[in-house]
């Protein structure tokens, strides 16, 4: 399995990989997966994360994950949350 972000060289480009952070608390991996964004106006502080694999409009699996300090994309607290939620993910994909 790989990843890509040319449509042309991807073998179903009906499946998605969503990545919400920080989104609204009523927001629903669903919602994500229909192209709906909930707008989050509340600061919770710390950084959330929504990772949905959807395909077509349906949410097949999703992960939640929170780190509670982040200082942006170089921070290794950062690195490691995306990496998690990228092996919870994969491990609960539907048969």
């Amino acid at each position: 399995m790989f990843f890509t972000f040319d449509a042309a060289k991807a073998g179903d480009a009906a499946y998605r990989l969503i990545l919400a952070f920080n989104p609204a608390p009523a927001q629903s991996a669903d919602q994500l997966a229909r192209g709906s964004l909930l707008e989050n106006s509340a600061a919770t502080g710390g950084l959330r994360l929504l990772l949905v694999l959807a395909h077509k409009d349906a949410a097949l699996t999703w992960v939640e994950g929170r780190i509670a300090d982040c200082s942006g994309p170089a921070d290794p607290a950062f690195a490691a949350l995306l990496r998690q939620a990228m092996r919870d993910l994969l491990a609960h994909l539907p048969a």
